[in-house]
């Protein structure tokens, strides 16, 4: 579960660096953060869990996608 989880993370963090996505690609990456998220919480994986939570403060909110996707 947790190679799956970290896969998901890298994952949505690789379609998340990307700076020219469109919408939907963005709403999965950050679907698969979240998956990624819960699988870490249940297995009791605080390290991988801070990881993911910084990538999700970074590209969740709709600020900081602006501000990624003009190159900051």
């Amino acid at each position: 579960r947790l190679e799956y989880a970290r896969t998901l993370r890298d994952y949505g963090e690789a379609i998340l660096k990307h700076n020219h996505l469109d919408e939907k690609a963005c709403k999965q990456a950050i679907a698969h953060l979240q998956e990624a998220r819960a699988l870490f919480e249940e297995c009791g994986a605080v390290l991988d869990l801070e990881m993911v939570d910084r990538s999700l403060a970074e590209y969740a909110t709709p600020v900081e996608m602006a501000r990624h996707r003009r190159g900051r």
